[in-house]
């Protein structure tokens, strides 16, 4: 293990137990041989495996994950001719059904959340995937590699923020006690306490 030179982690959005879980074992490793850690957004990772991993270059890119309660964590991308992508906005938390509402055959999505609603009712995702690349079925598009998350700690100009005043990075240095998940909500237990 001598050879690493830094750890990469998805530092969120994702379920709170699995982002502690990820970062906190990447924070023991990065302490434990002496080396930095890089969080890398979730969603950023996702978008760049799109687009990476497939010939299609798509308009609008939109990555989902499921946040429970009937809402999704949303980063909407657009292809850039040099590689990259461009995320239109900070990360939100939305509604299903006002997600659903916004997007076209124009839109590629990609997320955990397309299994769930395939299983649920399979026409609602007749107007949201590409009819030629079967979206709703590949892996690659569904879930965040660690491939795209260690090329986009390496690279994190690949996706590019758009948003003058966003607050995010797609990828970013840390300490091993420095880094931290990111949430992008709390949870049911923090809005029951108010």
């Amino acid at each position: 293990m001598s050879n690493i030179d830094g750890i990469a982690v998805a530092q969120g959005p994702g379920s709170f137990t699995g982002l502690r879980v990820g970062i906190t074992t990447a924070k023991v490793l990065a302490y434990s041989l002496g080396i930095d850690v890089v969080g890398v957004n979730t969603l950023d990772a996702m978008a760049l495996g799109v687009v990476r991993g497939s010939a299609e270059r798509p308009g609008r890119i939109d990555c989902v994950m499921d946040a429970q309660r009937r809402e999704v964590f949303l980063g909407q991308y657009e292809y850039c001719e040099i590689g990259g992508l461009s995320r239109n906005d900070e990360i939100k938390t939305v509604g299903i059904e006002a997600w659903l509402a916004g997007i076209n055959k124009e839109v590629f999505v990609a997320g955990d959340l397309l299994k769930k609603l395939n299983n649920q009712d399979p026409s609602m995702l007749d107007a949201v995937c590409w009819s030629d690349t079967g979206a709703a079925v590949v892996e690659d598009c569904n879930m965040p590699s660690a491939q795209w998350v260690g090329m986009l700690a390496l690279q994190p100009e690949l996706v590019q923020i758009a948003k003058e005043d966003a607050h995010e990075v797609s990828a970013e240095l840390s300490s091993a006690f420095a880094l931290l998940p990111r949430y992008y909500r709390r949870s049911a237990a923090e809005e029951k306490l108010g």
